[in-house]
């Protein structure tokens, strides 16, 4: 099995992010659906689902700070940790 490689163009006018750039556009010409491209950093391309993790992440601790209590007390609290972060994820890439 031969597997290809397909060279990228090198981009040098990626100061801001590419990601943050289609946002800007998207919001300003009132666009619906946002075409997921790399993020760049330091010349190197990153997959979108990676800043996405990201923010997941960090909305998902505020979450489970101020719910864990209620996380507790379900009947399989480590697989409702996995969903809730699964459901914060699946929003934050569908309305984002």
């Amino acid at each position: 099995m031969i597997i290809g490689w397909q060279h990228t163009q090198y981009r040098q006018d990626l100061a801001v992010p590419t990601i943050v750039i289609k946002a800007i556009k998207v919001i300003a010409y009132g666009e619906n659906q946002p075409m997921l491209s790399e993020i760049t950093v330091a010349h190197l391309y990153l997959p979108p689902l990676l800043l996405y993790l990201g923010v997941a992440t960090l909305v998902y601790g505020v979450l489970e700070r101020s719910a864990r209590s209620w996380l507790d007390w379900t009947w399989h609290p480590s697989m409702t940790r996995f969903f809730v972060s699964l459901i914060v994820l699946s929003i934050l890439v569908l309305k984002c």
